[in-house]
């Protein structure tokens, strides 16, 4: 097993300790279930390091997807709907 299997794994088995198998829709696609990790009110700093933002990121591993998400996409936790915007 390689490095690269290895990371891959570990990034697929923290998906599933740190967060949960939600419902994602891929460009009008039929929704597949997706482990991922979402983390809300997360600090983004500026250049200066103070708060230049909040944000809720998500993160998702390479290996448990076969497509790369794009902005507009959507995903569902519990009854509430989050758009993919930046990456």
């Amino acid at each position: 097993m390689s490095f690269d299997d290895l990371a891959l794994s570990v990034a697929s088995t923290l998906s599933g300790v740190f967060g949960g198998t939600y419902s994602y829709v891929n460009d009008g696609n039929p929704a597949v279930d997706v482990p991922l990790v979402l983390r809300k009110d997360v600090e983004l700093l500026d250049v200066d390091g103070q708060i230049a933002a909040r944000v809720n990121t998500v993160r998702i591993a390479h290996q448990d997807v076969s497509f790369v998400p794009q902005r507009g996409d959507t995903f569902v936790i519990g009854a509430k709907t989050y758009t993919v915007g930046r990456r």
